[in-house]
């Protein structure tokens, strides 16, 4: 604790002469036998709280914690001596390494200003396919901002409340884009929020900052890395505001994260895999520093492979730097494994089925999964009509791992059927389960899937959107089919 200013150890001598040992309690505000406190206005917790709001958190640091993306092969596993860290140019005594151990907290921050209106479908589905790459006891915190951020979500374990609110998202009109404010405000929740976690922001947006806001893309910068947090961003379309866009790509590099622009809505889901997988894969390196400094003061971080022939061309993507005496993430103290939650089976099992719905319930058509539509009016063994669907999905495309010399297949399809209006009359949900020989492996990927399914037509003008969904490799593909002929093929 620092040293109390002469005219306040004189104060507290004279109390505590006049008063005797409660005395400290009259000037620290602490609660004294005999007095009533109204609830709520214990003056010792409201000190707490102003302290945590108009202050950095600040401890003396022990330990600090780089996480590192590493982008390319190596030639086997790496493991710590692969790894050497700079602190100001020092070679430091590494401590701790851990890969993807410490559980994460992730802050999704997606842009709903008028330029994004192409690309929700899109992000809805991406988002959730997203969410199902985090595991169980990893946290996530939802932001959203146009001419303001706002916090729609908590830090939570409970990755179908995110799911819900991202999917109840819209945009109603064209409004400004306040993106530093948002990285600001989303960087210090993380920093107050999640102290044993490693932290990471995923930016949605086009990277245009239309407006000035309370902070600028400096000080987004310096409380991204106070925060020891790592910025990915998905940047949409569109190459105007340039000086924003290098800005966030700066505070990306800076933070060890980095920028995936997407051409179309359709490649959202691939950067966002890109970027869960990246989170997945990073190495968590530890060390306490061999020269602290002033507290504040900013240390420089490298880090490098030790010898390059154990992963040649490979690139590190790390944070440059931390401040001394700011709290950071703090490595696991064993080698317990983590304890999954019970039901985490059951959320990826909702988190499937809502995908699939709303892959199913937006006109946009998703490629990942390639196949061909073929339909014929025809009716049911009452003499009621009904539709026969011919699907056959092209399997060239779908690569399904090995395991214990099988490859796991779990492919989803549904069929939703609506009027013309749009609205659902019903649906057809089918899974094709099971473990695949090479050989018929083999047979399929050069003949593809034949599936057929019937539906009762139920509208004139009938609007088909079917889905295909490969679980095991969280590939999605849609086609929006219109039965305005008695045949159609697509």
């Amino acid at each position: 604790m620092g040293k109390s200013p002469p005219d306040i150890r004189l104060v507290l001598i004279i109390l505590l002469f006049l008063f005797g040992p409660d005395a400290a309690g009259i000037l620290y505000g602490a609660e004294l036998p005999g007095l009533e406190y109204p609830p709520g206005e214990n003056q010792q917790e409201q000190n707490q709280e102003i302290t945590q709001e108009t202050l950095k958190i600040k401890v003396d640091v022990a330990q600090v914690t780089v996480d590192v993306t590493v982008r390319g092969t190596p030639v086997s596993e790496l493991q710590l001596d692969d790894f050497t860290v700079y602190d100001n140019g020092v070679a430091q005594n590494v401590s701790h390494f851990s890969r993807d151990k410490i559980p994460l907290a992730v802050a999704f921050l997606i842009d709903l200003s008028g330029s994004e209106i192409p690309y929700l479908p899109a992000l809805k589905i991406a988002a959730l396919s997203a969410l199902r790459r985090l595991r169980p006891e990893d946290q996530v915190a939802l932001f959203v901002f146009d001419s303001n951020p706002a916090k729609l979500s908590n830090l939570t374990e409970d990755r179908l409340i995110i799911g819900k609110n991202i999917n109840a998202l819209t945009i109603k009109q064209e409004r400004s884009t306040n993106i530093f404010d948002t990285i600001y405000d989303a960087a210090r929740y993380l920093a107050r929020n999640a102290p044993n976690r490693r932290r990471a922001i995923i930016l949605v947006s086009d990277n245009c900052q239309t407006m000035s806001g309370k902070t600028d893309a400096d000080d987004a910068r310096v409380e991204m890395l106070e925060a020891s947090a790592t910025l990915y961003g998905i940047k949409t379309a569109g190459d105007i505001c340039v000086e924003s866009r290098d800005q966030v790509k700066s505070i990306a590099s800076e933070t060890g994260g980095e920028i995936l622009d997407v051409s179309a809505p359709t490649s959202l889901q691939t950067a966002l895999e890109k970027t869960t997988s990246n989170l997945r894969q990073q190495y968590t390196l530890g060390f306490s520093p061999s020269n602290l400094g002033e507290e504040g003061s900013f240390h420089k971080l490298t880090v490098k492979i030790a010898a390059k022939d154990r992963c040649p061309g490979c690139q590190l993507l790390a944070r440059s730097g931390y401040y001394a005496g700011i709290t950071a993430p703090s490595p696991p103290q064993d080698d317990i494994p983590l304890k999954l939650n019970d039901s985490a089976e059951k959320t990826n099992e909702i988190l499937i089925q809502r995908l699939i719905l709303t892959a199913g319930t937006t006109e946009l058509d998703l490629t990942d999964i390639p196949f061909t539509v073929q339909t014929l009016n025809q009716t049911d063994s009452m003499g009621q009509p009904q539709l026969r669907i011919d699907l056959k999905i092209d399997f060239a495309q779908i690569g399904l791992a090995i395991v214990n010399d099988r490859r796991p297949c779990k492919l989803h399809i549904v069929v939703f059927y609506a009027n013309e209006k749009r609205k659902i009359l019903g649906s057809d949900w089918k899974k094709l389960e099971g473990l695949l020989s090479e050989e018929t492996y083999n047979q399929i990927r050069e003949g593809g899937i034949s599936v057929s399914t019937t539906i009762p037509i139920k509208a004139q003008n009938q609007i088909l959107k079917v889905v295909v969904y490969d679980e095991e490799n969280d590939r999605v593909g849609s086609k929006l089919v219109r039965l305005d002929k008695k045949a159609n093929r697509n």
